[in-house]
């Protein structure tokens, strides 16, 4: 039987079992009212579910959307923006002591952005195709056959 079906033929069931004779039926009007107030609750709870979503759907309508920045583009500009803190490191050292020794620090420059951008322009391809960055691990892949009796000898 459907589910309605089963829920109506309990219900009849336990009303009907209640004992109520002539004049005293406050028993079954109370069972009465006891299983509308449970069907009520989950009506309501129902409702405020819906309701709920409903208002979730209508915040992220109000909110837009913002993009999320790719990997390699926010790993290119951080090494951008420490290239630059070194810069202001050296030259300010620079001024401050009067010592050009500080300039070895402007090494890390090239040596940092050369393979950032590299690495950027490559997988940036990559990242446009995918939805984001993805280095492909390559898994060895073993196949074990248990059938070949050669195999599985032990050894000596």
């Amino acid at each position: 039987m459907g589910k309605y079906t089963d829920y109506i033929m309990k219900t009849a069931q336990d009303l009907l079992s209640v004992p109520s004779p002539s004049g005293f039926t406050h028993m079954a009007a109370d069972f009465v009212k006891k299983e509308f107030e449970k069907e009520m609750t989950q009506i309501k709870q129902q409702k405020r579910q819906y309701e709920m979503r409903k208002e979730l759907r209508e915040a992220k309508r109000r909110f837009p959307k913002f993009k999320k920045p790719r990997t390699s583009k926010m790993v290119l500009w951080t090494v951008i923006a420490i290239c630059i803190q070194i810069l202001w490191f050296t030259e300010h050292m620079a001024t401050i002591t009067g010592d050009t020794s500080f300039m070895y620090a402007l090494v890390a420059i090239p040596a940092s952005l050369i393979p950032t951008v590299l690495s950027y322009m490559k997988n940036s391809r990559v990242e446009h195709q995918m939805g984001q960055f993805e280095n492909p691990i390559e898994t060895p892949s073993v196949t074990l056959d248990l059938n070949n009796e050669e195999e599985n000898k032990a050894a000596g």
